[in-house]
């Protein structure tokens, strides 16, 4: 774990947006994606999601792949870079997140 937060703590305070990083992102979300679709779970989730009130959050979209992310950007005219650094910009702020450090230490040294 040493070192771990350190390198997680660089990434919100120097992000990189690289296009290839979002190219590579989309990809592994799209495999996510396939994943889930053959192991049956998608399904699953989204019965759950039928059966949730509308008006519950749950009820919202929770699975991207390469059409509803790279595809469709691309339709609406949109940069998918430009749109990742607005999300970021807009709910990555320390003030409205949270940190959970869960490991085999003994408490004195994850509070460290």
């Amino acid at each position: 774990m040493e070192g771990a937060l350190d390198r997680l703590a660089a990434a919100f305070i120097h992000p990189r947006f690289a296009p290839e990083c979002i190219d590579r992102e989309v990809n592994a979300v799209d495999s996510e994606y396939q994943g889930l679709q053959k192991d049956g779970e998608m399904y699953l989730q989204q019965l759950k999601k039928v059966l949730t009130s509308s008006q519950h959050p749950y009820s919202r979209f929770f699975a991207g792949n390469i059409q509803t992310l790279k595809e469709a950007a691309h339709q609406l005219n949109l940069n998918l870079h430009e749109q990742v650094a607005n999300l970021y910009q807009k709910y990555y702020s320390a003030d409205i997140m949270n940190l959970v450090v869960v490991g085999n230490y003994p408490m004195d040294q994850l509070i460290e």
